[in-house]
């Protein structure tokens, strides 16, 4: 079982590391029209037989392109405001109806670990696992009044509105619509210096908490907490952030599970830190097979101790009838003559 984990994880980390990497920040990612229709075509053709009904979408590919180009092509982002509205025609396009039955996963500080675990577990879904999470994920782009297409392959001036923000702001908002009965969401018990588990103003406590109070499917959201392997935590359940999160969470009538490390993810991190000490047999794991050992050791012990016993029983039985003449032979008591 580990061995299969450690042979998924190897894969994903390069392809993570691949899909993360994005050093077009300040410009439009390259041959982001070819990305996009492919990503489009993949996720309907390739991935097909592995999407589950509540994720599948059939959408015309040029068409979802030329739809994603209008809401920010051939405008000047530094006399432009975008907002949700500006991509609201692609999402309506793209809309499937289905809800994520206890199925939706939130996150927040755990990008690499959740997306491996959803990987692995595929009862849940992240944003990235829907289309508009999909075909966007990592990629950059921003208008251009003078540029080839209306689109700033060239340059994007990061100080001015940033196109990217209302389209993420949306598809966050869209799949909080979708969770239905049980959510989830990871946080990071091990926040960066200055940061929380749980802050009201990131894109979960700011637009996908109250989304999904607002929709009133979600009866029961449960958190997972998880802290890096071999780090001691410095968030816990029930206090600080998360003791926030609890408060914001029952306001909206949503039922609230916290659970620490939970042991899917554990495990799961195990297989990629073999090594680590917090992946090492347990102290009690330890005691009770130095137990086991104990107790086959003195199990020989006492059985040998056995055998002693009954041989030199035999034995005094054996001299009680006669002892040994000269010859070293057994003599009858039976006959003093003999």
């Amino acid at each position: 079982m580990y061995s299969k984990i450690i042979t998924v994880i190897t894969f994903l980390q390069i392809f993570v590391n691949v899909h993360s990497y994005n050093p077009y920040t300040n410009r439009t990612t390259p041959f982001i029209e070819d990305i996009f229709k492919g990503r489009c075509n993949s996720y309907q053709e390739i991935n097909v037989y592995k999407l589950k009904a509540s994720l599948a979408v059939n959408v015309n590919c040029d068409d979802a392109w030329k739809t994603f180009t209008d809401a920010f092509s051939y405008k000047d982002p530094c006399k432009t405001t975008l907002n949700e509205t500006s991509y609201q025609e692609l999402f309506d396009m793209i809309y499937n109806g289905k809800k994520l039955v206890d199925e939706a996963i939130f996150w927040s500080g755990t990008r690499e670990v959740v997306h491996n675990f959803t990987y692995i577990n595929s009862k849940y879904s992240t944003l990235e696992d829907t289309f508009p999470g999909f075909i966007a994920n990592d990629l950059s782009w921003c208008g251009c009044k003078t540029c080839k297409d209306g689109i700033g392959y060239e340059y994007c001036n990061e100080t001015c509105n940033q196109p990217l923000w209302p389209y993420w702001e949306l598809a966050s908002r869209t799949f909080a619509k979708s969770a239905s009965d049980v959510a989830y969401v990871m946080v990071n018990a091990n926040p960066k210096p200055g940061n929380t588990a749980y802050y009201r103003y990131s894109t979960f406590g700011r637009t996908e908490l109250p989304t999904m109070g607002k929709m009133k499917q979600v009866k029961h959201l449960k958190v997972y907490l998880v802290a890096d392997i071999d780090k001691q935590p410095t968030e816990f359940c029930g206090k600080a952030s998360m003791a926030q999160m609890a408060t914001d969470v029952a306001t909206y009538g949503i039922e609230f599970t916290c659970i620490e490390d939970p042991k899917m993810v554990t495990d799961l991190l195990c297989a990629k830190y073999p090594q680590a000490k917090q992946c090492q047999p347990s102290f009690l794991s330890r005691t009770w097979k130095d137990i086991s050992i104990a107790f086959i050791v003195i199990s020989i012990i006492l059985l040998i101790l056995i055998l002693v016993i009954l041989i030199c029983a035999s034995r005094k039985m054996c001299s009680k009838f006669g002892g040994k003449d000269e010859y070293g032979k057994f003599r009858s008591t039976t006959n003093p003559e003999a």
